[in-house]
C-alpha cells in the first residue's frame, strides 16, 4: 500500500509538473 501510494505520488508530480 505504502508503495503504491507513493507511485501515485510521483506521478502525480509528473503530471502536475508537465502541465505546468
Amino acid at each position: 500500500m505504502l508503495h503504491k501510494t507513493h507511485f501515485s505520488v510521483k506521478v502525480m508530480a509528473i503530471l502536475i509538473r508537465d502541465i505546468f
